[in-house]
């Protein structure tokens, strides 16, 4: 198996703090009190981040395609429970139609993700 990934550099990634800090010198000078938060966010981005680049790996390793669509069923609920966590507007089926169009986009792009790399191979 092929092992293709995006190095990101020091000089990326102290480009990416430096927005982030930027924002948090904003805050500061336009009085908009949210620094605090500006940090918390960017402190939980790169903890998950680091986390799901963790488990993806771990899941690209797995020979056991069961196990491989459970694991992909499991994150589309919580991705699901949580999109419709962060909204005010509720509905009787609002879980339900949140899972299926997150089911469908990622089955799709999937399928057509792996169309092209059979193509690719011939």
């Amino acid at each position: 198996m092929e092992t293709n990934y995006i190095q990101i550099s020091y000089g990326q990634l102290a480009l990416a703090t430096l927005f982030i800090v930027i924002n948090i010198g904003l805050s500061l000078g336009l009085q908009l009190g949210l620094e605090q938060s500006l940090g918390i966010a960017s402190l939980r981005m790169v903890v998950q981040l680091l986390l799901v680049g963790y488990i993806l790996q771990w899941v690209f390793t797995l020979s056991n395609p069961v196990l491989i669509i459970l694991l992909a069923l499991s994150m589309t609920v919580i991705a699901g429970v949580s999109s419709v966590n962060r909204t005010r507007r509720r509905f009787g089926s609002i879980y339900w139609n949140n899972f299926i169009s997150l089911l469908t986009g990622s089955f799709l792009a999937s399928v057509v993700k792996l169309t092209r790399e059979d193509d690719s191979l011939n």
